[in-house]
C-alpha cells in the first residue's frame, strides 16, 4: 500500500511539474543530429539577462538566481514583471586571482529586445544578445550536484573528442525545473558551443 501511495504521489508530482513547465517559454532550436541523450542543436538568436557571481558553483547559482529573479519580479525602472523562462543557465568564467567566477543567466522572453527590456535597478544585471549558434548538448535527470554534472560532462567530452568537434573551453549548465521537482524527472543539460 505504501508503495502504491508513493508511486501515485510521484506520478502526480510529475504531471504537475510537466504542466507548469509546458507553459514556460524555452529557447528555440532545431535538432541537427541525435545519438541517445546527446544532440547537436542550432539555436536561434536570443537575449539573456546575466550576472557575474564569485564563489563555488552551488552558492553562485543560488545568488545569481536571486539577483535575476529580483529583476524579473519587478526590480526595474518600469516596475514591470517579466515572465519566467527556462532554463536557468550557469557558465564558469576564467578564474581571477584563483577565485571562481560564474555567469548565471535567464533567457528573456522572445517578445523582448535589449532596447525594450525594462532597465534593471541593480547594475549587476546586464543584457546580452546571443546570436545564432550550433551547440552540442547532453540531457540528463537527477540532482545537479558535482558528481552528476561531472559524470555527464565527462561522457559528453568523450563524445566531442570521438567526433572531432571543436568546442568552447567552458560548458554551460542548464537547469529547467524548480528545485522541488523529483530528481528522477528533472531536465538538466550540459552545453558546449561548437566553434
Amino acid at each position: 500500500m505504501k508503495c502504491f501511495i508513493f508511486l501515485s504521489i510521484l506520478i502526480m508530482s510529475g504531471l504537475v511539474v510537466e504542466k507548469i513547465m509546458s507553459d514556460v517559454e524555452k529557447p528555440d532550436y532545431d535538432i541537427l543530429s541525435s545519438e541517445g541523450n546527446i544532440e547537436i542543436r542550432a539555436y536561434k538568436p536570443l537575449v539573456i539577462a546575466e550576472v557575474l557571481v564569485k564563489g563555488q558553483r552551488k552558492e553562485s547559482i543560488s545568488e545569481g538566481f536571486r539577483l535575476l529573479a529580483d529583476y524579473i519580479f519587478g526590480n526595474n525602472e518600469s516596475n514591470k514583471k517579466i515572465s519566467m523562462t527556462a532554463p536557468v543557465e550557469q557558465t564558469r568564467q576564467k578564474n581571477i586571482k584563483e577565485e571562481e567566477i560564474w555567469k548565471v543567466n535567464f533567457v528573456m522572453p522572445r517578445r523582448y529586445t535589449i532596447e525594450t527590456l525594462p532597465k534593471p535597478m541593480n547594475p549587476r544585471v546586464k543584457f546580452k544578445e546571443v546570436p545564432f549558434g550550433t551547440y552540442v548538448v547532453i540531457r540528463f535527470s537527477g540532482i545537479n550536484d558535482y558528481e552528476n554534472l561531472d559524470k555527464h560532462q565527462k561522457y559528453l567530452e568523450s563524445y566531442i573528442q570521438e567526433k572531432g568537434l571543436l568546442v568552447s573551453d567552458f560548458p554551460k549548465y542548464a537547469f529547467y525545473d524548480p528545485p522541488w521537482t523529483d530528481p528522477s524527472i528533472r531536465r538538466n543539460e550540459i552545453i558546449f558551443k561548437v566553434e
